[in-house]
């Protein structure tokens, strides 16, 4: 997979940490969700992971919305490749994305496993164990490579059914 496909995807599954751990006032009215990143999560962010720094400024205390979020993870992703908005190098990489079947995979896979998150039939694991609060918030790495390692659970577990 290319560079810009794979800034792609790191940027979609950070958008989606931050949804998934921050995202507030869904319950009352899903139209003005926020995503309210805590100082001490957003610090260990940006020590972590300082190349996303700037897609967590663009969403943190701003409204949730496809377009919202569409538009931060691709500034961000421009911003990191050095390309602009607009120009035909960004919108030929943005075509390549959108037809590889490859990110398309990886996109079902990883929106398989948040749903699995949600719907509490799996659990973050890292560091050594499973997240047991809703104050035992793992990195954005950390919850990457959980998805990671889910992943490779789900393939050893479809190989194992295939050859038995």
């Amino acid at each position: 997979m290319d560079f810009f496909a794979e800034l792609f995807l790191r940027g979609i599954r950070y958008e989606q940490w931050l949804r998934f751990y921050f995202m507030e006032g869904v319950e009352k009215n899903p139209d003005a969700a926020v995503i309210s990143v805590p100082e001490w999560a957003a610090a260990r962010s940006r020590q972590g992971e300082p190349d996303l720094c700037m897609l967590l400024e663009a969403v943190n205390g701003k409204k949730v919305s496809l377009e919202s979020s569409k538009g931060a993870v691709l500034r961000w992703m421009v911003g990191q490749a050095g390309i602009s908005l607009g120009e035909e190098e960004f919108e030929a990489r943005l075509q390549g994305i959108a037809a590889n079947p490859e990110v398309r995979l990886w996109l079902d896979m990883f929106s398989g496993w948040v749903q699995s998150l949600a719907d509490g039939e799996t659990a973050v694991e890292y560091s050594g164990g499973a997240t047991t609060s809703e104050q035992d918030v793992p990195s954005f790495t950390a919850w990457s490579d959980s998805f990671l390692q889910w992943l490779q659970k789900k393939h050893s577990q479809s190989v194992s059914s295939a050859v038995m």
